[in-house]
């Protein structure tokens, strides 16, 4: 019956492994499929209790024979789980997560014996995801990942910063809720037709944040498909540009503004010239300019003061 469940869990690719604790000698064996999960075979794998210990990773190698000896010392029957890094046959280490049991008679080890799973493709996936958590975290540019159904599923720590919205208030909502008024529908249209033949959609966008104050942002959006090309995801990555279109406002002005009397100066004259004289090229029509000369405006300034010659 024993040969019989060796058989069985070796054609379902378990990875069992068995201490026998009776004798002073402990006993071990692994299974075919444990040894193939490090790359070996039977008779290569370690035979004994040193061999094994061998493979651990020589950082994780002390944590776990105390926690064995722990397991050990304690003389009943108890269940053990743990994950550890083992050396495969190629030098690389793999993440084994072992699970099993150990069995007393009045005191007396008698058997350690469980299954173990070579887990490095899931202990990958979840550094990747937990550094991506990290990263999400810590940008300064906000992150938004809706479902296919446009569902707001997930937003980052900047996205409640900018936006007002917490977590809470925004997953399960609709990023409807962000929008200002000030676009109109054929800005829409032409966002999502790029988002249809492209996947990807990048310019800047009026929403509005909880407060209701107008929010500019410069914004990316990236739709993400399966394996059949329907679409999963959208992930939106946006910062806010509030303080650039301030800047920009105020170099603007400056630059064709006096900022004492908040008048057109000679730049922006030149230019609406030169756009009036462009418009009458263009269409073949006439421009006019009248000039008013003050004489003597200096004396003005000089007698009655700046502020009366300003409103002159």
């Amino acid at each position: 019956e024993k040969q019989q469940l060796q058989l069985a869990l070796d054609a379902a690719g378990e990875c069992l492994w068995e201490w026998q604790l009776a004798n002073k000698a402990t006993s071990i064996h692994f299974s075919t499929p444990y040894c193939m999960m490090l790359g070996y075979t039977r008779k290569e794998f370690a035979h004994d209790q040193k061999g094994w210990q061998e493979l651990l990773h020589p950082d994780e190698r002390e944590h776990v024979l105390r926690r064995l000896t722990r397991l050990f010392a304690e003389g009943k029957d108890s269940t053990y789980e743990n994950t550890y890094r083992m050396r495969h046959k190629d030098g690389s280490y793999r993440w084994i997560h072992s699970r099993g049991r150990l069995f007393t008679n009045q005191g007396k080890l008698v058997r350690f014996i469980g299954i173990a799973a070579d887990i490095s493709e899931e202990r990958h996936n979840y550094e990747r995801l937990r550094l991506a958590n990290v990263v999400f975290d810590s940008t300064h540019e906000g992150v938004l990942i809706s479902d296919a159904n446009n569902i707001v599923v997930f937003v980052n720590r900047a996205f409640s910063d900018i936006t007002g919205y917490s977590y809470t208030e925004i997953v399960g909502n609709s990023p409807r809720v962000l929008k200002s008024g000030r676009h109109s529908k054929e800005f829409y249209t032409e966002m999502w037709r790029s988002l249809d033949n492209t996947d990807s959609w990048t310019g800047e966008i009026w929403n509005r944040r909880k407060n209701g104050e107008v929010l500019p942002q410069l914004q990316t959006i990236t739709q993400l498909r399966d394996e059949h090309g329907l679409i999963t995801h959208r992930v939106a990555v946006f910062s806010d540009i509030s303080l650039l279109k301030s800047s920009q406002s105020e170099i603007s002005f400056l630059a064709h503004y006096d900022p004492l009397t908040s008048l057109p100066n000679r730049a922006l004259l030149h230019e609406h010239l030169k756009l009036s004289l462009q418009r009458a090229i263009k269409f073949q029509s006439m421009a006019a300019l009248l000039v008013i000369n003050l004489d003597h405006f200096k004396i003005i300034n000089e007698s009655l003061g700046h502020a009366q010659g300003d409103e002159l």
